[in-house]
């Protein structure tokens, strides 16, 4: 049976294993303790698939700007208005 020896480079390892682990720890602890971690990855989710970047996302192309525009308005506020009502203790 070979035994591993243990040098400079071993203990380097166990240095990065354990400080992957604990950035892991923080950056869980992070999200589910605040809704930070979320505002910011909406946010570079909008401006990556928005008209400046990719352009997958892009209203003022829309030829109708100003119905679609409110047809997903009332969309929105339906779904939330829906949500809100769900949420209310009976």
């Amino acid at each position: 049976m070979t035994r591993v020896q243990e040098g400079k480079n071993h203990g380097r390892g166990i240095a990065a294993t354990s400080s992957n682990g604990d950035y892991l720890d923080f950056l869980t602890d992070f999200r589910n303790n605040s809704h930070t971690f979320v505002l910011v990855v909406s946010t570079v989710f909008g401006i990556i698939i928005g008209p400046y970047v990719i352009g997958i996302f892009d209203p003022a192309g829309w030829k109708d700007f100003d119905l679609v525009t409110l047809e997903f308005t009332r969309i929105v506020i339906a779904v939330q208005v829906m949500a809100a009502g769900v949420s209310l203790p009976r």
